[in-house]
């Protein structure tokens, strides 16, 4: 009976730890400040450095936008926040970062803001089919980095933004990252 009981505890605390481990990768932590630059619009965001949130002076209030073949240019550099409880300053850690889009709609706007609708990040399991990688790029020692591209081939037939609806572009790596909203104009 006891060992019973210490399979099925351990077990349990097995289970719990793939959660949080999967759960750890699909929201990326909000760090630097990033800029998107479409042929159509263009935002700047800044992360809270610790948490899975902008700061409030870093919320989205435009997003980036452009054709299927238009080109993007994404700018990362370190951030600032003076939000209580976030980081005074940070930036993401030096390496290889993945620029994924979620083909989908995922951001709403106020009026004011744009606001992600929960769940629709683009390192969350449950939208591959609708998320494509972009490509990879480089950030340095100091938190600055940059990549330049297109949507490319999607996964599935453009699902086109409205005026008050955008997609998600997003940059990551090992639960760091950004996500940030980008209108896909219809030609």
């Amino acid at each position: 009976m006891n060992n019973r009981r210490s399979i099925v505890f351990a077990s349990t605390i097995l289970a719990a730890l793939l959660t949080f481990g999967s759960a750890a990768f699909a929201c990326v932590t909000f760090m630097g400040d990033v800029e998107v630059v479409g042929d159509d619009g263009s935002t700047r965001v800044v992360g809270k450095g610790n948490s899975h949130g902008y700061c409030s002076t870093g919320r989205p209030t435009t997003a980036a936008a452009g054709h299927l073949p238009d080109s993007i240019d994404i700018t990362v550099r370190p951030g600032a926040c003076n939000d209580a409880g976030a980081l005074s300053s940070h930036k993401l850690p030096a390496g290889t970062y993945e620029t994924r889009y979620n083909n989908a709609p995922t951001y709403t706007f106020d009026g004011t803001y744009w606001t992600m609708v929960p769940n629709t990040g683009c390192f969350l399991s449950t939208n591959a089919g609708t998320t494509t990688t972009l490509g990879t790029f480089s950030i340095d020692s100091t938190g600055n980095g940059s990549w330049n591209g297109t949507l490319g081939t999607l996964k599935q037939a453009p699902s086109y933004a409205t005026a008050l609806t955008a997609s998600n572009l997003c940059i990551g790596a090992n639960g760091n990252g950004m996500l940030i909203p980008y209108q896909l104009l219809a030609i």
